[in-house]
Parts: C-alpha cells; sequence; structure tokens
C-alpha cells in the first residue's frame, strides 16, 4: 500500500513540475515574442525617421506639422523659412519653442525600452 502511495505522489509531483516547466516555457516564449515585436517597431519607426531626414534634404513634399516630430518640423521650419514668417509662428504657437531652441537642446534618441538618451551636438 505505502509503495502504491508513493508511487501516487512521485507522480503527481512529476505532473506538478512539468505543468510549472512548461508555464515558465510559456513565459520566456511570450517575453521574446513581446521583445522581437518591439524591436521590430522601433526598427520601423527608426527607418520612418531616416526616411522623413532624406525627404527633408531632397526637398519632397515637405508639410508643416505632418510629421508630428518637433525635431524634423524644427529642421523643416529653419531650412526651408525665414525668421518671423507665418510658418515659424505657427511653429511657436504648436510646440512652445522656436526651431533654434529645438536645435539648442541637441537630438533625442529613443531606445528600446521605452528609455530617452539626450545628445547635445553642439
Amino acid at each position: 500500500m505505502d509503495v502504491q502511495m508513493d508511487a501516487q505522489m512521485d507522480a503527481q509531483m512529476d505532473a506538478q513540475m512539468d505543468a510549472q516547466m512548461d508555464a515558465q516555457m510559456d513565459a520566456r516564449e511570450d517575453a521574446h515574442r513581446h521583445w522581437m515585436v518591439k524591436m521590430n517597431d522601433d526598427m520601423k519607426e527608426a527607418k520612418s525617421f531616416c526616411q522623413s531626414q532624406l525627404d527633408i534634404q531632397s526637398g519632397k513634399e515637405i508639410v508643416h506639422g505632418l510629421y508630428g516630430n518637433v525635431q524634423i518640423d524644427a529642421t523643416v521650419v529653419n531650412e526651408r523659412y525665414k525668421n518671423r514668417s507665418t510658418e515659424w509662428q505657427h511653429f511657436i504657437m504648436l510646440y512652445g519653442l522656436t526651431p533654434d531652441n529645438v536645435n539648442d537642446l541637441g537630438i533625442i534618441y529613443k531606445f528600446p525600452f521605452d528609455t530617452l538618451f539626450i545628445a547635445n551636438m553642439f
């Protein structure tokens, strides 16, 4: 009888250990999948930002406020318009800063895992 109970308890413990190991594997797979999706989204965002910068430099379809990115909009306004123009006034009303103020702040890089790094380029 004791041998049967021991075997039954061993089987239950083995089943519990298997269930816990499966749960750990599922958690690892979910974390890996989430990380891959996040990295893919960040790569798309970086590619879009680079394409926007190329569009600015080549003069293609630049519309103020289209990008929704203060750095890109500041670059557009600085390169395309004179100080105190209507576009400068719109920029100041939209962001509360002049394009020169934005450039003085430096470039804000967004890294994975929602951390920010600010580098002064001057």
